[in-house]
């Protein structure tokens, strides 16, 4: 009950108004992690996964944390001051081609409709043939199981790098957040910023990597997100549901649905 009492008063400060800067070993201990992850990301994670073969094709979306090869899998690594959330996400989409799920990945424009409510506005900055600069204003609502379902809103003004890329039938896309501002109050303005990196560390990273290739008489689509967020104290870690948890599995199951839903209602 002491700490149960004690979540209640320190979580709305810590969460909901509290500020932490993104250090230089939290940004390189991120860096280094992926470095050694990135290298493995070129490739579709479908032949490590057989098991789920029949359920992607009965049309469920799989979504595991990043050592779903292991005993115990878990979805966040502790770096320090940080903790970095890996998840891995995979569908299939019968009767559908790569080219079909390229053109619904490239039609920036209607970001915000097709993945609404994760995503409130999304536009189009500059392109060339395989690279796009794109912005997005991402929103997520914070629920903290200690004060009983009680939520409050995130949200974050964010622009991206995206590297499209063929290896034989397999289309690779690469997207890498180049700048995340969290919006300092979401009910009041939208482009009123705090200071980038010096924030409630919600989301401080964000990188994810598409992989799209043709199989069972349609298309596998597998998404491989990759964030960093601020690192939990103890005691608040098992009453807060927040990025680590509800975010990155959510978000990566709505995400291949929207996509296949814009994918299917293309078709001719």
């Amino acid at each position: 009950m002491t700490r149960l009492f004690l979540a209640i008063l320190v979580v709305p400060i810590l969460w909901g108004q509290g500020s932490v800067r993104l250090s230089d070993q939290t940004r390189n201990a991120f860096d280094a992690y992926m470095k050694q992850v990135e290298p493995q990301m070129g490739s579709p994670v479908l032949t490590q996964m057989p098991a789920y073969r029949d359920k992607l094709l009965k049309g469920e979306i799989v979504a595991l944390p990043f050592s779903y090869r292991k005993e115990g899998a878990i979805a966040s690594v502790k770096i320090t001051d940080g903790l970095v959330n890996h998840w891995v996400g995979i569908m299939h989409i019968a009767g559908a081609n790569v080219d079909q799920v390229k053109k619904v990945m490239q039609n920036y424009g209607e970001y915000s409709k097709l993945y609404a409510p994760d995503l409130t506005e999304s536009k189009l900055l500059k392109s060339t043939a395989d690279e796009f600069d794109v912005f997005l204003r991402l929103q997520r609502q914070i629920r903290v199981k200690a004060l009983l379902g009680y939520t409050f809103p995130v949200e974050f003004n964010t622009t991206y790098r995206i590297t499209y890329s063929k290896a034989g039938e397999l289309m690779k896309v690469r997207s890498i957040a180049t700048r995340i501002a969290e919006v300092k109050n979401p009910k009041k303005s939208h482009t009123e910023e705090l200071e980038v990196g010096n924030d409630t560390g919600y989301l401080w990273r964000l990188q994810s990597y598409w992989r799209v290739y043709p199989g069972d008489g349609g298309v596998f689509v597998e998404c491989e997100a990759v964030s960093l967020s601020r690192s939990v104290p103890g005691f608040v870690e098992k009453m807060v549901t927040y990025f680590t948890t509800n975010f990155p599995e959510d978000s990566m199951r709505h995400t291949l649905k929207a996509t296949r839903d814009a994918v299917t209602g293309r078709k001719t």
